[in-house]
């Protein structure tokens, strides 16, 4: 993990995922699909209802639903939490 953050740090484009993956066990398609309407800072709680996934017939990246249907609600800790928050506030 350590190689992985000196890597990516924060404020590079997958530290986030890194972090979410981390943190909260999630595949890297569904780290990658959550937004910031599935985030609930007061709960501290993630609600994982999507992944992004190659498409390879459209050469695109799209937004699907989890694996198996496995939506869910995952809690966060503070040290995540925090690192959401100041992401949040950066891209604002």
């Amino acid at each position: 993990m350590e190689k992985l953050l000196t890597r990516f740090p924060e404020g590079n484009q997958a530290h986030i995922p890194i972090m979410l993956a981390y943190h909260l066990g999630l595949r890297a398609g569904e780290a990658y699909g959550v937004r910031w309407k599935n985030i609930d800072f007061k709960k501290k709680t993630i609600y994982i209802e999507g992944q992004v996934t190659y498409n390879e017939s459209i050469k695109e990246w799209v937004y699907y639903p989890p694996k198996n249907d496995s939506f869910r609600t995952i809690n966060m800790d503070d040290e995540l939490c925090d690192l959401l928050l100041r992401e949040k506030a950066r891209q604002e």
